[in-house]
């Protein structure tokens, strides 16, 4: 019931939000966008990519009014994917498990590039300046794109990442790209933060944390992109 009510409060003060579907020939569906713009903004702006979108939606919305209310953010115009096949769509390789599909994370980069970022961008009043917010599965596949085509947004957040997946294949690959890079892509942010996954039954957790310190401390020590990144050791995944 308090989740109603939230919810209903943050719907009856959102100034302009629409749900809109989008034909992908690449992905061979229509995929369901839900859109947030403040109505008072009618000036460019930067656009927020928000992966688990319908699941996400009210709570990211509910802290970007916040912020904005004490202006610690820019406006921004937020785009929320919803999900048809989660596991498929965001997973960066196949792993051959019998309870789900995987491995569709590079056609989904591609929707992305080729037809979600083109068509936002034609459609609405926005700068080229994006950032993508992803948790668990959405996180790794954040940390795919930073891996495989890091110009496409200028932030990436990314919370709770599956770093277990395929044998920590994302950061493996992330840290050897990041040597490669020279101090240009040091405009580019990260943001990642972790939970108590150790937790957790499921043995993937330890491999998780264990990763993140891994990588966290590369990254820190690394002058060749901005990151920051926060231990949530006291709060679970979810």
């Amino acid at each position: 019931m308090l989740f109603f009510i939230l919810a209903l409060l943050v719907y009856q003060d959102l100034p302009v939000f629409s749900k809109v579907g989008l034909k992908s020939e690449i992905l061979k569906q229509e995929r369901e966008l839900w859109l947030y713009r403040e109505a008072s903004d009618y000036e460019k702006c930067p656009v927020l990519y928000l992966l688990d979108g319908k699941e996400n939606f009210l709570t990211v919305v509910g802290i970007y009014q916040s912020l904005r209310r004490t202006n610690e953010i820019p406006p921004l115009m937020i785009v929320a994917v919803a999900n048809i096949d989660r596991e498929y769509d965001l997973s960066p390789s196949h792993i051959d498990v019998d309870y789900m599909k995987s491995g569709g994370g590079p056609n989904f980069h591609k929707f992305f590039k080729n037809e979600l970022i083109p068509f936002i961008e034609s459609k609405y009043p926005v700068t080229g300046h994006r950032t993508i917010v992803g948790h668990s599965l959405g996180a790794i596949f954040n940390l795919m794109l930073l891996t495989k085509d890091s110009g496409l947004f200028q932030n990436y957040l990314s919370i709770s990442p599956s770093l277990w997946w395929d044998n920590q294949l994302i950061s493996a690959e992330l840290m050897q790209e990041v040597t490669k890079w020279d101090e240009s892509k040091a405009a580019l942010k990260l943001f990642m933060s972790m939970a108590n996954e150790g937790s957790l039954a499921d043995p993937n957790g330890k491999i998780m944390l264990d990763e993140y310190t891994k990588l966290k401390d590369f990254l820190t020590k690394s002058k060749r992109i901005a990151f920051n990144y926060r231990d949530n050791f006291t709060e679970n995944h979810l």
